[in-house]
């Protein structure tokens, strides 16, 4: 079921020292989207089928997690209710392997951290300002 609103949904999952910068660039944007924060994706699947049956999907998934990040986001794509939702991923990483894996594996943007704090918060308000402004994104709500 389509689901017309104009709050997105963002499901950021990374277990990182940077999430109190995440909340307080999305605070910014509280009137357009809702944050969500998990440590894994096994967490949300297991917990969307088990508990939600009328929870609304993610529109956008970040993925910060450095060491699992592959494993996660194909974990994602194959999962048959979260595949088509875009998963960017913010890593410290910008080596050409890196970049070439999450976007064999369907990442639908790669970001690089930048070491300075408020440089980071300047990708992450950039970010926020595309993604919430102008794609097109999936606002769905589970059926069982």
């Amino acid at each position: 079921m389509y689901i017309h609103s104009n709050v997105i949904e963002v499901l950021f999952i990374g277990n990182n020292s940077n999430v109190n910068e995440i909340i307080e660039v999305f605070n910014e944007f509280q009137n357009k989207c809702n944050l969500t924060i998990a440590a894994d994706i096994a967490e949300i699947i297991d917990d969307i089928n088990r508990n939600y049956r009328d929870r609304i999907y993610p529109s956008i998934i970040i993925l910060d997690l450095p060491k699992e990040g592959i494993k996660t986001i194909k974990k994602i794509k194959k999962d048959k209710n979260l595949k088509y939702i875009p998963v960017i991923i913010l890593t410290t990483s910008s080596t050409e392997e890196d970049v070439k894996n999450y976007y064999c594996n369907y990442a639908s943007a790669y970001l690089t951290k930048p070491d300075n704090i408020n440089e980071y918060k300047k990708l992450i308000r950039s970010f926020a300002n595309f993604w919430f402004k102008w794609p097109e994104l999936p606002k769905f709500r589970l059926n069982f």
